[in-house]
Order: structure tokens, then sequence, then C-alpha cells
């Protein structure tokens, strides 16, 4: 049996909005699963947080670096083109530099593996926006 489907065309927002949540959600499960090594809870009980001290200003910081995406992916919904592209285009660059530099140090697969997953989304959402469809203008002749 030959069956066809229809495939209707994704617009860039979507992508753009999709990559952005699916490396959300690839943060939650890092984070989550960052608890498991030995001695991970412990040293957030000691008031560590990686490399840094838990304090409020850090945990700010942390809360900022996290919310930004989530904002970017609505944002992408309702701000113009040339807005959403230039945002996605920078913060796509700084979140794959963030997401390198979260791998420097590591030693768990998992955290390379999802890294990895994370570094192609942002770069995804670099060149998507970098090669948003321009609308083709026709000129009319009088």
């Amino acid at each position: 049996m030959n069956e066809l489907y229809q495939d209707n065309k994704v617009s860039v927002r979507v992508k753009i909005i999709g990559l952005w949540l699916g490396m959300m959600m690839l943060y939650i499960y890092n984070d989550f699963f960052h608890l498991f090594p030995d001695g991970a809870i412990a040293k957030i009980m000691n008031g560590e947080m990686g490399p840094l001290e838990i304090t409020q200003v850090n945990l700010l910081f942390a809360a900022i670096l996290m919310a930004i995406p989530v904002v970017l992916a609505i944002v992408t919904m309702f701000f113009s083109v040339k807005i959403i592209r230039l945002l996605n285009i920078v913060f796509g660059v700084i979140y794959t530099v963030v997401n390198i530099s979260n791998l420097i140090g590591e030693s768990w697969m998992f955290w390379f593996l999802l890294g990895a997953i994370q570094i192609v989304f942002t770069i995804m959402i670099v060149g998507i926006s970098l090669k948003w469809p321009k609308v083709k203008q026709t000129v009319k002749v009088h």
C-alpha cells in the first residue's frame, strides 16, 4: 500500500522556539543528573554550586541564565522578525559559548552527551536565524 502523507512546512519561528525549549529541557536533565554522582549533594549542602559558592547573587545569575532562553522562546512568537532574528543570533552565540564552557572540567559522560546536543541546538538557532528567508518583492511596471 503506497500511502501519501501531508507534510506541512514548519515556520522559522516554531523551529527556533522548539530548539530553545529543547535546550532548556536538556538543562533540566543535566542539573537533575548532576545530583547523582558521589558527593554532589554534600557539596550543595556545603554551599557549593559547581565551582561557585551558593549565594543570592550567584543563584540570581543562574536564574537569569535559565530564564533567557524561555523568554526568547516566548518573544519569538510575538516580536517582529528583525528583532527576534537579531536576538536569536546574539543569544544563540552566547549560549553556544556557555554550553561549551559548561563542559570544561566535566568527567561524566551524560554531561558531554546532553551538552553536545545543547551546542548543536544553539548552533542551529544561529544558523536558522541567519538564513531566515526574505520576502521576494516583485516590481510592478506601470
